[in-house]
C-alpha cells in the first residue's frame, strides 16, 4: 500500500489552558497489506464501535476512512438496530440505506448496557477526527526465546540457560 509509509499516528491534541489533552474520542484505521478497519476509541483507549465486516470488500485506507467519516456523519440520526442472543447477549449496528457502517465492539449482559453504548457512539463520533495506524497480526507475530533466558522458581536464585 502506497500510503502506507507516511500515516500519521498521533491523535488530534486539543489544549486546554496550559495543558494539552487527547481529544476524546478518534477514529483509527488500521491497516495492513491484507486488509483495513477502523474503530472509534475513546480517550481512555476502550472501542466504543468498529467498521462492519465486509470481508475485505474495501481494499484501501482511504476508502475505510471515507467510511468512517460516514459513520460519523449519520451517527446522530442513522438507524441503530439492536440484536439479541435469547436476550442474554446484546449488540448494536448502524445502517443506512440497508448497509451496516458501524457496529458495537463486542456484546453487552443487558439491553440498558447496549443502548448506553449506542448513546456514547452518537455523542463522541460526528467530532472524533480520524488517524492510521499499522495492524500488527498479534497471532502472526512469533517472539523466538532468547538464547540467555533466566528461569527461576520461588525460593530459588534465578538460573540462566
Amino acid at each position: 500500500m502506497r500510503g502506507a509509509a507516511s500515516l500519521p499516528g498521533e491523535p488530534e491534541v486539543v489544549v486546554e489552558g496550559k495543558a494539552p489533552t487527547v481529544s476524546p474520542a478518534r477514529f483509527q484505521v488500521y491497516v495492513s497489506p491484507t486488509r483495513c478497519f477502523w474503530r472509534l476509541i475513546g480517550r481512555n483507549n476502550r472501542a466504543y464501535a468498529r467498521s462492519a465486516d465486509l470481508s475485505g470488500a474495501f481494499a484501501s485506507a482511504e476508502e475505510v476512512r471515507d467510511l468512517a467519516l460516514l459513520a460519523a456523519r449519520v451517527a446522530a440520526d442513522g438507524n441503530v438496530d439492536l440484536m439479541s442472543t435469547r436476550g442474554r447477549e446484546w449488540e448494536w449496528s448502524l445502517t443506512v440505506d440497508g448497509v451496516t457502517l458501524a457496529r458495537s465492539n463486542g456484546t453487552y449482559g443487558r439491553r440498558v448496557e447496549c443502548l448506553a453504548s449506542v448513546d456514547r457512539f452518537r455523542l463522541v463520533a460526528p467530532r472524533a477526527p480520524v488517524t492510521f495506524v499499522r495492524f500488527i497480526n498479534r497471532e502472526a507475530v512469533r517472539i523466538a526465546p532468547s538464547a540467555s533466558v533466566a528461569r527461576f522458581r520461588p525460593g530459588q536464585p534465578p538460573q540462566t540457560s
